[in-house]
C-alpha cells in the first residue's frame, strides 16, 4: 500500500474519516493491517477519535516480509502492538493452540486432545500472548476464514469422535475465547449458523434423553446416530404431489411451487452435507424411506408407528 508516502498515507486517512462520519461506521477492520506502517495507523485513530470517540480498530498483524519505500519505516504487525496502543489484533496465537495450525488440516489442537504448552494456554487466557502489548489488543477467536469452520476442523481432527463428544470440543473452544482477557472474536471466530447449529444439537440431544420425542428434520438423524433407541425416517415424494400440497394445504401461490420446492431441497441438501458429510436423502442414513405419494401420508403415519411398537417388543 506504501502507506509510507505522505499522500497515500493522507488518502487513507480521509478516507476512512469519511466512512466514519457519512456511514456512521463504529469499527473498522483492516485487512491486511501489517501492509500500513505503524505511523498511519496512529493517525487514523487518532482523526476519527476526534469525533466518534467509540470506533474500534482491529486488524491482522501476520508479518509478511512487505518491501518499503522509506528507510526506518515499521509495519503494524502483531509484535509491534505498543507502537499501535488502542489497536487490535486476531490472535493466531490462541486459535492455533485451540484448533491446530491452519497449514495442517488434520493437526488437533488443545480441544480436539492434542498436548500443547500449559504456559502459552495461560497467556493466551491472560489475554497477553508474546506479541501483545496490552489484552484490549488481543482479539480472541477459534476460526474466521481460516480455511475451515471450527466445528469442520473438529471433525477433521477427531474423526472418529460421537456428535456428542464434538459439540463439547466446540464449547470448549467457544468458552476459551470467550472468557479471557482480551475481545472476543464471537461472529468472525463462529459464525451465525454454526451457533444456531450447536444449538440445535444440544436442544435434541437434551430432548432425546428426556424421553420419546418426535424431531423432524434438523439433521436429526446424524445427531442421534449413535442412539441405538432412535428410529430414523425419511419421507419423500415426487414433485407433483408435493407441490399440490403445499398449496392446498399451506396457502403458498400456485405460481411456480416447484421452483420454491427445489430452492428449498437445495438449501437443505447443502445445509446436510456441510454438516453432516453425508448426502441428504441418501437410503443408508435412515431405517425407513417411504414415498409418501404413493403410499398417502396415513399410512405412512400407521408404518412409522407400527415400527416404534414393534421396536419396544
Amino acid at each position: 500500500t506504501a502507506s509510507e508516502r505522505s499522500m497515500v498515507r493522507k488518502y487513507i486517512v480521509d478516507s476512512v474519516c469519511y466512512w466514519a462520519d457519512e456511514y456512521h461506521m463504529d469499527g473498522f477492520r483492516f485487512d491486511i493491517a501489517s501492509l500500513i506502517d505503524t505511523v498511519t495507523i496512529n493517525e487514523i485513530m487518532t482523526a476519527v477519535h476526534r469525533k466518534h470517540p467509540n470506533v474500534i480498530f482491529y486488524g491482522e498483524g501476520w508479518d509478511m516480509k512487505t518491501e518499503l519505500t522509506k528507510p526506518g519505516v515499521r509495519l503494524a504487525v502483531q509484535t509491534n502492538s505498543a507502537m499501535v496502543p488502542g489497536f487490535g489484533f486476531f490472535s493466531d496465537t490462541i486459535r492455533d493452540l485451540l484448533r491446530g495450525t491452519t497449514f495442517e488440516s488434520t493437526a488437533p489442537g488443545f480441544v480436539a486432545g492434542a498436548v500443547v504448552p500449559k504456559e502459552a494456554l495461560e497467556a493466551c487466557f491472560m489475554g497477553m500472548p508474546s506479541w501483545a502489548a496490552q489484552p484490549n489488543q488481543c482479539v480472541n477467536y477459534a476460526s474466521c476464514h481460516d480455511n475451515t469452520t471450527l466445528f469442520d476442523r473438529i471433525a477433521l481432527t477427531a474423526p472418529d469422535a460421537p456428535v456428542e463428544s464434538r459439540i463439547r470440543m466446540n464449547n470448549l473452544a467457544a468458552a476459551f475465547y470467550m472468557l479471557p482477557q482480551g475481545v472476543p472474536g464471537v461472529m468472525n471466530g463462529l459464525s451465525t449458523a454454526d451457533f444456531l447449529w450447536n444449538i440445535q444439537c444440544n436442544v435434541i440431544l437434551q430432548l432425546a434423553e428426556k424421553g420419546p420425542c418426535v424431531i423432524v428434520g434438523r439433521n436429526a438423524d446424524y445427531i442421534l446416530k449413535d442412539r441405538p433407541d432412535a428410529l430414523h425416517t425419511f419421507i419423500f415424494a415426487d414433485m407433483a404431489f408435493r407441490a399440490d400440497r403445499i398449496v392446498r394445504l399451506y396457502g403458498e401461490s400456485d405460481k411456480s411451487p416447484e421452483a420454491r420446492l427445489n430452492e428449498k431441497d437445495k438449501r437443505r441438501r447443502v445445509n446436510y452435507q456441510h454438516y453432516t458429510g453425508r448426502t441428504w436423502g441418501q437410503s443408508q442414513n435412515y431405517h425407513i424411506c417411504l414415498n409418501s405419494g404413493v403410499l398417502g401420508i396415513d399410512q405412512c403415519v400407521d408404518i412409522i408407528v407400527g415400527a416404534v411398537e414393534n421396536s419396544k417388543k
